[in-house]
């Protein structure tokens, strides 16, 4: 045996007494949960393992053959704990088998090395280290174990994650410290006596870190969940990184016995080992080959659905510079299932499936299918993927379908129908993917629910063009509603010239009145159909002095019953407004009172000043207004209660361009009693004032 120095038996006896005090623990826990039976089941083997190193043993067992024993059985149990949480799913056994093998196998080659030695008288010490095969079986063991400890730290659930990273930690320092050793050890053919002295203290520290973890888990049964994307990843990783070791140790073999060719040999191993890695690495081919193996023998469903449904929004959504929707839609499809390429059509007036999108098709992309045709009638009813080499072998499992011939080309893998309630919109052609494989259960339902999605995109995008579109046409008819609005209201002052023109014709005042009014409105009806050209009802804003306003509107409404009358302030107020659209929308409202109103009734016009505001109300007895209609119904456009003769505008008008100029309108009306319409406006300073009578 081994002489024990001062510096192993302080290590091992404080890694042995880390472990039995963190046991002592343990069993005060939930011993009906897995986590706390497997940890004490590893803590058990990790104490004797401790130990042996510092009490005597047995002289019927060789010190290393019992030690590398103990070793290997607490490694299977941190292997086993490791497992015990990671939902595999059917291939299970096969994936526990092949995680457990390296190890059992190193102890049973241990064991027979021993018995070989035995009987043929030979010294059994340090055989282990002699044996590379038992070696490389160790190692394997320990990464097997840091990738365990990988993925379940990755998937564990976001609740759980803090209560148990420092068992993770602790576990993944177990097996790197002993990949270390090993690896060392089988470079340099001895054991390193500092290394070997140190697994204790690390031990020591684990137990700290477990102990630690402990105290943070309330719930010991940890849910842990498996990503695709990073058992792909990891197991990539994985691979390329063993190769690169493997070729690197042939490398440094070819060196040190290769002679004066050993350079020369090295340099072209290690070359074309990284060379063969890149072309892995960019091969499309290779990647989805390897996703399929990994698919297929170590999870239960083929997709990660949460990754496809994530990935196939974030490409529908996303916008890029020359890629319109019909693209995007395509480029989904074809990253979902690995496909070389794709085109898609879409229904055009109910007449024709045009072609929209291409992506590698450019021979298809000219080609069209007329509405009704069997492809349609055929999805319509049965709601199925097409698989176009099936559909060649056996016609019969599509009954009625009768495709094209430039459908049925060898490079064309599937019809994918896009389909929106009962209605079919179009498909998607999809090429051959990068590795042809036969289609599952699966494969057809994430076929059928991204051509759903993508279909429901499509609406929602046509819908969204018409909405546009009607808008636009919303927005000139309601431009070109409010232009002949104020038409009407020159019209009426034309007619008014016209009636009174009999009457008053030897009249020189009259004369010039009527002159000024057809010129006013010959310069309003030439601004108006600028408007129009423009698309803007946009005009010059200046200083309007409210009372002068008032007066012109009152005078140009005097002609009518009842008369209004009206009351001013000896300030004078200013606003800034568009005078000739203020002009008209105070002679609006004026009007609008008169319309209510019985001849013998009244109007007042009352202009007044409140904080920074201007208040013109406008009071009158005539029939008044519900609230209901006042709230539903008086600002709604194009809603009249004058029948014919009124466009249902002018409140509406009135209003916003009130609110355009910074103020707001109130109305206080009681059915049958009258009603008070005020016009708030914000003034703007001036130093000039005036008497108002």
């Amino acid at each position: 045996n081994r002489p024990m120095e001062a510096p192993a038996l302080l290590s091992y006896m404080t890694g042995g007494l880390a472990f039995t005090l963190l046991l002592f623990g343990l069993f005060r826990r939930n011993l009906s949960s897995p986590l706390t039976r497997l940890l004490i089941a590893a803590s058990l083997l990790t104490i004797a393992w401790c130990y042996m190193h510092i009490g005597p043993l047995p002289s019927l067992i060789p010190r290393n053959l019992s030690l590398f024993a103990v070793e290997q059985l607490r490694n299977g149990a941190w292997i086993l704990l490791l497992l015990r949480f990671l939902p595999i799913g059917k291939n299970r056994r096969a994936l526990v088998l092949a995680c457990h093998t390296p190890w059992m196998a190193a102890l049973l080659a241990a064991g027979y090395q021993y018995y070989i030695q035995q009987t043929a008288n030979g010294d059994p010490a340090n055989q282990l280290v002699n044996h590379t095969n038992i070696l490389w079986l160790v190692i394997s063991s320990a990464i097997i174990g840091l990738v365990l400890v990988e993925q379940a730290y990755r998937n564990t659930l976001p609740e759980n994650l803090d209560g148990m990273r420092f068992i993770y930690i602790g576990i993944a320092g177990i097996f790197s410290y002993d990949l270390y050793f090993y690896v060392h050890t089988l470079l340099f053919s001895e054991i390193n006596a500092e290394i070997e002295v140190t697994r204790g203290a690390i031990i020591a520290i684990v137990a700290l870190l477990i102990y630690a973890s402990l105290q943070r888990i309330n719930n010991d049964r940890v849910q842990l969940r498996v990503s695709h994307k990073f058992v792909f990843y990891s197991a990539s990783l994985i691979g390329i990184g063993g190769f690169l070791f493997i070729m690197s140790l042939g490398g440094y073999y070819i060196r040190r016995f290769g002679g004066n060719w050993g350079v020369l040999a090295q340099s072209i191993v290690v070359f074309g080992a990284g060379a063969s890695c890149l072309m892995i690495l960019s091969s499309k081919k290779a990647r989805a080959y390897f996703k399929v193996i990994l698919s297929k023998h170590l999870f239960q469903h083929r997709y990660d659905y949460r990754e496809e449904w994530l990935r196939l929004i974030h490409t529908l959504t996303s916008t890029i510079s020359g890629s319109d929707i019909h693209t995007q839609s395509l480029k989904a499809m074809t990253r979902i299932f690995q496909t070389e390429g794709g085109a898609l059509w879409k229904k055009h007036d109910n007449k024709v499936f045009i072609h929209c999108a291409n992506i590698g098709l450019p021979l298809v992309s000219k080609c069209e299918l007329p509405a009704n045709c069997t492809l349609q009638q055929y999805m319509e009813s049965a709601r199925r993927v097409v698989v176009l080499d099936e559909y060649l072998q056996f016609p019969e499992r599509y009954p009625g379908l009768e495709l094209p011939k430039w459908l049925l080309s060898s490079d064309l893998w599937l019809i994918v129908p896009l389909m929106l309630h009962e209605s079919f919109l179009g498909f998607i052609l999809l090429k051959n993917p990068h590795v042809k494989r036969r289609l599952s259960w699966e494969d057809f339902d994430l076929l059928k629910t991204a051509g759903l999605q993508i279909a429901s995109f499509l609406a929602a995008e046509q819908a969204s063009q018409t909405i546009t579109e009607s808008k636009q046409f919303d927005a000139y008819s309601r431009l070109t509603a409010f232009i002949m609005h104020d038409l009407k209201n020159l019209i009426a002052q034309q007619s008014l010239v016209v009636k009174n023109a009999a009457k008053h014709k030897d009249n020189p005042a009259f004369i010039e009145d009527a002159i000024n009014t057809i010129d006013n409105s010959v310069k309003r009806m030439s601004r108006l159909l600028d408007q129009l050209k423009q698309g803007n009802q946009d005009e010059t804003e200046s200083a309007i002095c409210l009372q002068n306003m008032l007066v012109d509107a009152v005078r140009k409404c005097h002609n009518r019953e009842p008369r209004p009358s009206i009351h001013l302030t000896k300030t004078e107020l200013y606003v800034k407004s568009s005078s000739e659209q203020l002009s008209m929308i105070l002679g609006h409202v004026i009007r609008n009172a008169q319309d209510a109103t019985d001849n013998n009734g009244f109007i007042d016009i009352t202009l007044s000043q409140k904080n920074n505001q201007a208040v013109i109300e406008v009071e009158d007895n005539g029939m008044g207004m519900t609230q209901e209609f006042i709230r539903e119904r008086l600002f709604r456009p194009f809603d009249s209660t004058k029948s014919s003769k009124g466009m249902g505008i002018g409140a509406y008008q009135t209003r916003e361009f009130i609110r355009q100029a910074g103020g707001d309108v109130e109305i206080i009306s009681e059915e049958s009693k009258g009603t008070i319409f005020s016009i708030f406006l914000p003034l703007i300073e001036t130093t000039k004032t005036t008497q108002t009578a």
